[in-house]
């Protein structure tokens, strides 16, 4: 094991929070939530693991669960940047070498696409934030039902917005259906 999918860097909103809820966070405050998800890395870093700071650029603010719903989160960039907080305070650091992409919708950047499969987001991440690591998207899986488009559609979106990595959690027939399918677009050019 080299890759911890951890730590969970999303600054909740509210006890509405899903991420509340679950337990997944590690607080209300951003400054908070970006020292704690800072330790958690480098404690994971000092043994040779990997790890993936997630779910950028917050999800802390969805009261549904991102797997399971199409979450649109309509707030302006002004008051997402305390959301922000914690992925930029772990990239200044140099602690941040993988970030997940929410697979949220960010209206301040996109009202259609996922953060994982937007354009306007990896420009963001990689031309405003300045970060030059990994990025890897949420289960792409259950996204297919909620954005109503087929898994090598979204997929394919990745791909063009620059993602690094895919991560699909469904059957080894339905990862091997989308990979040629992704394989097919490459070769023709697409």
């Amino acid at each position: 094991i080299n890759v911890n999918l951890a730590p969970v860097a999303d600054v909740a909103d509210s006890t509405a929070s899903f991420m509340y809820k679950q337990a997944r966070t590690f607080g209300f405050s951003d400054t908070r939530v970006g020292r704690l998800a800072l330790a958690f890395a480098n404690g994971t870093s000092s043994q040779g693991v990997v790890p993936v700071f997630k779910h950028f650029p917050g999800i802390g603010r969805a009261t549904l669960n991102t797997d399971r719903y199409r979450v649109v989160i309509r707030s302006s960039r002004a008051t997402l940047a305390e959301d922000l907080y914690p992925f930029r305070h772990a990239i200044a650091a140099g602690g941040a070498p993988m970030l997940m992409l929410s697979n949220a919708t960010y209206t301040a950047w996109d009202s259609v696409n996922g953060a994982g499969w937007s354009k306007a987001m990896g420009a963001f991440l990689r031309n405003d934030i300045g970060y030059t690591g990994v990025t890897i998207t949420d289960s792409l899986t259950s996204q297919q039902s909620t954005y109503e488009r087929s898994l090598t559609v979204i997929a394919a979106r990745a791909c063009r917005a620059g993602t690094d990595m895919l991560m699909l959690t469904g059957s080894e027939g339905s990862t091997a259906k989308t990979f040629n399918s992704l394989l097919a677009l490459a070769q023709s050019g697409s």
